[in-house]
């Protein structure tokens, strides 16, 4: 199949996972994605926007099934964003979902997987929410505490504590 017959851009109800996976699936990834869909070679030196732009196409035309597309944007979603990682496998270790939930709510006063919880911040990183990804991938954000300054708001000087996220 031709790249010239899919070049025109469609604009779809898949449009929004479609953006999602352009932000954070690589061009390397669009175009294995793309080999999977079956007779098609997909061009070497595309741009990403049109790698995404024949994703949108064979997804419309249920060449490629969108839970493909869902599952590329989970493996990317948190990419180059987790700072310290912490992971138990399901399968190996013997936990099951239920056993780690009840883990993770042992002591608290609110659900981490309903709520955020905001504990005092410090340097330390603090457990603040929990996430299923799937079945057996779980996301669990922690909360630190950034380097303090002071700001003068109205003549008054106030100690500023930004707040980071790592998961």
């Amino acid at each position: 199949m031709a790249a010239t017959q899919i070049s025109t851009k469609v604009n779809s109800e898949y449009a929004p996972l479609i953006k999602d996976l352009g932000v954070y699936a690589s061009v390397k990834a669009i175009q294995d994605l793309l080999a999977e869909v079956h007779d098609y070679r997909p061009t070497i030196h595309a741009t990403k926007e049109k790698l995404l732009s024949q994703v949108e196409f064979f997804v419309s035309s249920r060449m490629l099934p969108i839970n493909r597309v869902r599952e590329i944007i989970s493996e990317y979603q948190f990419a180059g964003k987790i700072s310290g990682c912490f992971g138990i496998p399901l399968e190996y270790r013997g936990f099951t979902k239920l056993q780690l939930e009840k883990l993770l709510c042992a002591n608290r006063n609110i659900n981490p997987f309903e709520y955020e919880m905001k504990p005092e911040l410090t340097q330390k990183p603090s457990f603040i929410r929990a996430e299923w990804m799937s079945n057996t991938k779980l996301r669990l954000e922690f909360s630190i505490t950034g380097k303090s300054y002071e700001l003068e708001d109205d003549y008054q000087l106030r100690t500023i504590k930004p707040t980071n996220r790592v998961w």
